[in-house]
């Protein structure tokens, strides 16, 4: 019987951070992250990887309170998913984070196979000849038969949705996102299908579209099934 999970969903906006925040934010990095985000070349993404960083910390310590966001530690499987390595309480916290532009969400339940994805829609992209090339059929068939006004909503309803499917499964895009489809057919009962000889691995699946230029995709599988998210938007004023 899957377990029945209440997920928190932190969503940061990174717009106007200026540098003196960018400076305090450092303080809540390793030396070795700090070098991680000297390394981006473009300040915009300097600025969201700090971000990303600082905050997922910060958020940690206010479910531990004994730790302090500086001492979080963490490691990853084998296909570089992240997760915490302190033993703090023998209780388990999970997470998983992902960002867009100007936008940075963190999901953090108590059940390990959890994902997460935000992507920005302001943009237009053309989502037909992308989706071909990684969708599965069924996907690209119902993008096709939509309005081509809902055309780039629609994609983004599918990409976050996979992404967070692989991100919970912790495999992210070394798997394949063809061999699975979702249908949106019934407005919010989303539900998760594979294509014949996939491995299977169910979940459960929440999607909103934030602020009108985000779309957000939460996903939990192998014995998790999402009962409640509570979405908090964290100000920036918090983080001192």
């Amino acid at each position: 019987m899957d377990t029945k999970l209440q997920v928190d969903v932190w969503c940061l906006s990174t717009i106007d951070v200026d540098a003196p925040l960018q400076n305090h934010l450092r303080t809540y990095l390793t030396e070795d992250e700090k070098a991680a985000v000297a390394r981006f070349m473009r300040p915009n993404d300097r600025v969201l990887n700090l971000c990303a960083r600082a905050f997922l910390r910060v958020l940690l310590s206010r479910y531990k309170k004994d730790v302090k966001p500086i001492e979080w530690t963490f490691n990853k499987n084998k296909y570089g998913k992240p997760f915490v390595s302190n033993d703090i309480d023998g209780e388990p916290l999970y997470f998983n984070i992902s960002h867009t532009k100007g936008k940075v969400v963190c999901a953090i339940a108590p059940h390990e196979y959890l994902g997460v994805d935000v992507e920005s829609i302001e943009r237009s992209i053309d989502s037909l000849p992308l989706a071909e090339s990684v969708f599965a059929k069924a996907e690209i068939q119902a993008l096709k038969d939509c309005d081509p006004k809902e055309r780039n909503t629609l994609f983004y309803r599918f990409w976050t949705l996979k992404e967070s499917y692989i991100k919970a499964i912790g495999m992210g895009l070394s798997h394949p996102l063809d061999n699975f489809w979702f249908d949106l057919s019934q407005d919010e009962n989303i539900k998760l299908n594979f294509t014949e000889g996939a491995n299977i691995r169910n979940g459960s699946f929440y999607q909103q579209l934030l602020d009108d230029d985000y779309m957000l995709a939460l996903g939990v599988v192998d014995g998790g099934e999402i009962e409640k998210v509570n979405v908090h938007f964290f100000p920036l004023s918090d983080f001192y």
